[in-house]
């Protein structure tokens, strides 16, 4: 960054730090997508079907590839739930990472159980609303006896904060989470029932806050749920999904609370009919940003392109006051856009390194290809690492209606793993029933990449 002033230096580095790919974004950050993902407007459906639910509790699914920003948009209901609708209701939204309380290749009910009551009764605290601690001290309690020697806090009383840290570090060592979940899993029947009165004193603790304070209920929002890999001890992957959301839908159904639960995109797409049943309800998919045409993947869709973009000022620092062109080129920033795919994470990554690379401003196109050699040189060897990968993304190139059966183990993974990108948006006018469906494009470094392009002329030479 030799010859960039001082000043464009701080600005780019703050530039740099508020797009990281692994972060949610920032209520300031937020940018709407809504208009270039299709399949709807995830916050304003629920928000709506809050408003009319009279009777009972909802319980949605949400899914998407890792990377599109469900993080991101379960944050921003978060915020909008506190808000008062047009109804006249106001939510208390918890949002729980389980990532801070599981291991994603050992997971078990009682994970989650202990999840929601340590983040509740937290954020409860932290809101400072007071509701009973007994189920804190009785849960303590019975972890404390399961154990011949001492936890830590033994002879500590055990607070609400101190209890959301020593679960979270608990869950982290593999023989103290294995003998917790063993100990407390023949209980689980007794664990709902409790948690289920603890939600009822919860309920009536928000209803009866004053007039300006008041909220009519809360919301559990479960995020990075769907990074579980193994549940139950079942083989990882597939098995473990439909252990966890299927065979165990009675029982995460039984919380009574609203709730929405993420899910694996490849395992809802390959189980949709049976999981909308189950859960009562049409679940939902953040697609990808869409990028490309549809009818033609080389060339721009010029209003997902502009939305990327705006996504990307809405990073920028608002002191001093700089503008998008003064650090990238148009042409550089194009090129960072189409070969994310739509992919927020992707696209993030790429900014980042794109930055780093940079000695001169605007960044050019040059150093825009430059910061996608990383990404180029790690997946060509791990596309070929699962069988028969290159006929089925060449196969699916070909293909006029960009459809998969995603029964099909070797898809299913390129799913899984991004390689393939889904969309919902572009049926081009196709209709009531057309435009919604889901559509599949390998993805836009792959389609550049000479073992596929050769993959996909020997097909097109046998068409």
């Amino acid at each position: 960054m030799s010859d960039i002033s001082p000043i464009m230096r701080t600005v780019l580095t703050k530039l740099y730090n508020s797009c990281h790919p692994q972060q949610p974004a920032l209520p300031a950050q937020y940018y709407d997508l809504t208009q270039v993902r299709g399949g709807g407007a995830f916050i304003r459906k629920f928000r709506d079907d809050l408003d009319l639910a009279n009777q009972g509790f909802l319980c949605r699914l949400f899914s998407g590839h890792i990377g599109t920003g469900k993080s991101s948009e379960l944050q921003e209901l978060q915020k909008q739930l506190r808000e008062t609708s047009p109804m006249d209701k106001r939510f208390f939204p918890i949002l729980i990472d389980m990532e801070q309380f599981i291991d994603a290749y050992d997971a078990g009910i009682p994970d989650i159980l202990l999840a929601i009551v340590a983040e509740m009764t937290f954020q409860l605290e932290e809101a400072h609303i007071s509701v009973s601690d007994n189920i804190v001290k009785q849960w303590w309690g019975r972890i404390k006896e399961t154990f011949t020697t001492p936890l830590g806090t033994d002879n500590v009383e055990v607070s609400v904060g101190i209890f959301k840290a020593r679960i979270a570090s608990l869950s982290k060592t593999p023989s103290v989470r294995s003998k917790m979940r063993e100990s407390m899993e023949p209980l689980c029947s007794v664990l709902l029932t409790e948690v289920n009165l603890f939600f009822e004193d919860v309920r009536k603790t928000l209803t009866n806050l004053g007039t300006e304070e008041k909220y009519t209920d809360f919301v559990l929002l479960f995020d990075n749920l769907e990074k579980i890999e193994r549940f139950g001890g079942q083989e990882e992957g597939e098995t473990s999904h439909r252990f966890f959301y299927i065979t165990n839908a009675n029982t995460l159904r039984s919380l009574q609370a609203h709730i929405i639960y993420t899910v694996p995109l490849q395992h809802l797409r390959a189980n949709l009919g049976e999981l909308n049943g189950l859960y009562g309800a049409t679940s939902f998919v953040l697609p990808m940003v869409k990028v490309r045409e549809r009818a033609n993947l080389d060339n721009l869709y010029e209003p997902g392109i502009e939305c990327m973009k705006g996504l990307l000022r809405q990073r920028l620092p608002k002191t001093p006051k700089v503008t998008l062109e003064e650090f990238f080129t148009n042409e550089g920033l194009n090129v960072l856009i189409k070969y994310s795919g739509g992919d927020v994470r992707d696209f993030m990554v790429y900014v980042r390194d794109a930055i780093s690379m940079t000695d001169s401003l605007p960044i050019s196109e040059a150093t825009c290809y430059q910061a996608l050699r990383g990404s180029i040189s790690n997946i060509a060897p791990a596309v070929s690492f699962i069988p028969g990968s290159w006929e089925a993304l060449a196969r699916l190139d070909v293909d006029s209606q960009q459809s998969v059966d995603v029964f099909d183990q070797t898809y299913s993974e390129l799913l899984r793993q991004r390689y393939l990108m889904e969309y919902i948006n572009g049926g081009e006018g196709g209709g009531w029933f057309s435009d919604p469906t889901p559509w599949y494009a390998v993805h836009p470094i792959i389609r550049e990449l000479p073992q596929f392009k050769r993959k996909r002329d020997s097909i097109r030479q046998t068409m």
